[in-house]
């Protein structure tokens, strides 16, 4: 354990059917100098979502499949499984 705590929260806000805005919180306690190290921070925490990207808008369909049959999950899955039903029922709602 470094004793650190970090935390990141993501809130992704679609804008179209293939563009979505990413909203980043990023909490940490580990700052001795903030007014120079969250630069940095925030350059590689961009980075790292920048290779992130390549890979995603790399998928030849760009959707998130709310079927929960075509993946097996674990219990480590629930935040993920409640969030696709969520989804599932936000579509049926707008169709």
């Amino acid at each position: 354990m470094t004793g650190k705590t970090v935390s990141f929260l993501f809130a992704c806000s679609p804008e179209s059917a293939l563009s979505t805005r990413v909203f980043k919180l990023m909490s940490r306690d580990d700052l001795v100098d903030p007014a120079t190290q969250i630069p940095d921070l925030l350059d590689f925490e961009d980075r790292v979502l920048d290779e992130d990207l390549v890979v995603l808008e790399s998928y030849a369909r760009m959707a998130l499949s709310v079927d929960l049959r075509t993946e097996v999950h674990t219990r480590a899955d629930r935040l993920r499984v409640a969030y696709r039903r969520v989804l599932a029922d936000l579509m049926e709602q707008a169709v």
